[in-house]
């Protein structure tokens, strides 16, 4: 069983991945966005109508964002609900909503270094892969294999 460093009904994350629930259109299946293709992660208050042209309930927008099911995004009567978009690069980039935009960006920080932007950019411009976060483990098996070839 994996660990799930946070969750709510559209998001889930884990210390590798971010699970993008009810993505693809028409079938609902989940977006899996590995860690490491982070380059920057956008977000931004829910407001009604404000984002119109930005966001959209399901499916894509003007903006090359894919946004996943949320058919209440431009209606978030008292909501606290967040919208997010990660940049992994590619063009087409993956927009969905979250629930608690703080323990949400809580769980990401200890994982990557990619940079959190509260706004969302008027174009997209293009951004350089951060340097993975590496756990201790992983650098302790390099200085190991070092070590080995040194005494070899």
């Amino acid at each position: 069983m994996r660990n799930v460093l946070y969750k709510d009904k559209f998001v889930e994350v884990y210390c590798d991945k971010i699970v993008i629930k009810t993505y693809v259109f028409p079938i609902a299946t989940s977006k899996h966005v590995s860690i490491h293709e982070l380059r920057c992660i956008y977000y931004k208050k829910q407001q009604a109508w404000a984002d119109i042209l930005v966001t959209k309930g399901w499916g894509m927008t003007l903006y090359p964002v894919w946004w996943a099911c949320d058919l209440r995004r431009h209606f978030p009567k008292n909501s606290q609900h967040f919208n997010v978009i990660l940049d992994t690069g590619s063009v087409m980039k993956q927009g969905f909503s979250v629930v608690d935009i703080h323990k949400f960006l809580k769980a990401l920080r200890p994982i990557t270094n990619a940079p959190f932007e509260n706004r969302f950019p008027k174009f997209f411009e293009h951004r350089i892969l951060p340097q993975p976060i590496c756990d201790g483990a992983a650098d302790s098996e390099g200085l190991l294999e070092e070590e080995n070839k040194k005494t070899e």
